[in-house]
């Protein structure tokens, strides 16, 4: 699957470079779906990745507390497997877990800290679930 974004996060050296980052090095990492390949025109990046035919969590539709577990297990195995390797993915929300399988992965990297990045001073995500001392801290 293939979907557009544009990226104020960082420069597009860095955008492009993190992504290739994620495709060479890190090609494996369970409950995390990985990047493929990214390419980018005059406007857009490209960035091609596995396909989760179960959508996101954000989806609205009941699920049962043992789906609710089995969706927070599969998230949180997928924020292990990142950290074990440095990567801090930074937009973690409803929308940014999906299923393929009844299998949770994480999705958008776009915003992840790898190994030897410069750390983001700005304060961006999902409002919804930025931290509140992060919400207090950039509204004065």
């Amino acid at each position: 699957t293939t979907c557009s974004l544009e990226s104020s996060m960082c420069s597009e050296s860095e955008f492009v470079d993190k992504h290739r980052r994620l495709s060479t090095r890190f090609k494996r990492l369970g409950n995390v779906c990985m990047t493929h390949d990214i390419s980018m025109d005059d406007e857009y990046f490209y960035i091609r990745m596995q396909w989760m035919d179960g959508g996101n969590c954000e989806l609205p539709h009941r699920r049962s507390e043992d789906d609710a577990r089995h969706i927070a297990k599969g998230a949180l195995e997928g924020l292990a497997n990142l950290h074990q390797h440095d990567i801090t993915h930074c937009d973690v929300s409803l929308r940014n877990i999906m299923l393929k399988r009844n299998r949770a992965s994480l999705v958008d990297l776009d915003a992840a800290l790898l190994p030897g990045m410069r750390r983001h001073t700005a304060v961006w995500g999902t409002l919804n679930y930025t931290a509140p001392a992060l919400r207090l801290r950039s509204c004065e």
